[in-house]
């Protein structure tokens, strides 16, 4: 039995249902393509499969949700902590009958060296790692990549290796070879096909009916070269003992806006505004007004994209501004807060006139990339969050909150949280740990 130091939290040591890591030893290894494959496998085997994204990302847990029709959980140590993410896997994990895990970049790649990686979640987790390898360009070499993998933490259980990218069945004997000779199962060679790729993994909700399809043959492609079944026979080490949220629903009115626009969401976060009280989502591209609310929540996603639209919906800008006058909480996260802004510039140069919620003026213009994780220093309080973004404020902005935004190294950075009266918009995408902090930022 397992536990995490200063916590009631435990797991229990069960053989029980099968539970593993996609994990890769680089980005681009093609993880992203063999875990949406086997989440529509084992959907249409009518398994019941809850799936989870290490690290920050929203948009691998939206292709997560379309392929097996159920919302894909994060798993961030960072930003959750270790007692965060234990209670994220038990919740969710324990009504499923299967659990697919996908990590991020590189198996050790972590904040800081190999801190909040895959590696470091399947540790904590106890799952076992299924490695990805590209060897589109290698043979036995294989086995000296596979051996470094294996015995770099000997606190890792490595369950086998996939091989993709294989160029025929004469290399796919050779990677075979070169796995057995180092004593790691190979549970698979994926041939190299165009097929199965998607012309663009930044979709948010607006997919096209092909993407379907896309799942569909890579479903088609596990079943044909991943073995499934000797896959789920070797990764069944335990499970978590169930855990539940008792924290009863406040009174608050909690407006969420959710569409094409306005998508990366951390479920985690979800759950802690319904505990606050009741949730409605709208849509600022398609209704004509928000929901009366206490707070309203404008998430990320790709405002940049539906600007014109946006732009346009002149009644729900309004409303918006109406809740402001009444003194309603509103909070936004960077492409939610350049939807608060005065104006939104596109690539193509053009300025469309958003909420003015804000005094802020965003564009897409310019070298604006930023990314990272993030801490949020605000007095005694501390949050935890990270930022990916291609735009940047078009002028330095005013009204800021006396904060301190660190990265992972403890680097301090400037990325501002703007606020005017009770409304608050920054670039930062927050993961808030508990209802609590959300009231001590917000309210």
């Amino acid at each position: 039995m397992a536990r995490i130091s200063g916590t009631n939290f435990r797991l229990k040591s069960l053989d029980s249902k099968p539970q593993f890591m996609i994990a890769a030893g680089n980005s681009g290894s093609g993880k992203t393509t063999i875990t949406l494959g086997l989440l529509r496998a084992l959907q249409n085997r009518g398994i019941n499969v809850q799936s989870f994204k290490v690290g920050p990302d929203f948009i691998d847990p939206l292709h997560h949700r379309h392929a097996s029709g159920k919302a894909s959980i994060n798993l961030d140590i960072f930003m959750a902590g270790e007692e965060g993410v234990c209670k994220e896997y038990s919740l969710y994990a324990s009504s499923a009958h299967t659990v697919v895990v996908e990590g991020v970049m590189g198996l050790f790649d972590g904040s800081v060296r190999d801190t909040a990686s895959s590696a470091h979640v399947a540790k904590l987790l106890g799952i076992p790692v299924i490695v990805v390898l590209d060897a589109s360009s290698m043979a036995y070499t294989a086995a000296a990549i596979l051996h470094g993998l294996t015995t770099f933490d000997s606190k890792l259980t490595i369950a086998g290796v996939v091989f993709n990218f294989c160029g025929s069945e004469g290399h796919a004997e050779m990677l075979r070879d070169a796995a057995e000779s180092v004593g790691v199962r190979c549970l698979g060679c994926i041939p190299r096909t165009e097929l199965v790729s998607l012309k663009s993994r930044h979709l948010g909700l607006n997919y096209e009916a092909a993407a379907d399809q896309v799942y569909s043959a890579m479903a088609q492609l596990m079943e044909q070269h991943l073995n499934i079944n000797e896959l789920l026979e070797h990764t069944t080490p335990f499970r978590f003992e169930p855990v539940s949220d008792s924290v009863p629903t406040g009174k608050l009115r909690i407006a969420v806006a959710y569409d094409e626009a306005f998508c990366f969401t951390y479920e985690h976060n979800l759950r802690l505004l319904a505990q606050l009280g009741t949730v409605k989502f709208f849509s600022p591209l398609h209704d004509a007004h928000c929901p009366d609310a206490d707070l309203v929540y404008l998430p990320g996603g790709y405002p940049e994209l539906f600007a014109q639209q946006l732009a346009a919906n002149e009644s729900m800008k309004q409303s918006l501004l109406a809740l402001k006058r009444t003194g309603a909480k509103i909070f936004g996260e960077c492409g939610g807060m350049m939807y608060m802004g005065k104006t939104l510039q596109t690539s193509d140069g053009v300025v469309h006139r958003m909420c003015g919620l804000l005094p802020v003026e965003t564009t897409m213009l310019g070298s604006g990339f930023s990314l990272g994780y993030r801490r949020i220093s605000r007095g005694k309080e501390v949050y935890y969050g990270h930022e990916f973004h291609y735009s940047s404020y078009a002028s330095n902005p005013v009204n800021t909150l006396p904060v301190v935004v660190e990265n992972a190294n403890g680097k301090v950075l400037q990325s501002p949280i703007i606020a005017e009266g009770k409304v608050l918009g920054s670039y930062l995408h927050f993961y808030f740990r508990t209802e609590v902090e959300i009231t001590q930022l917000l309210f």
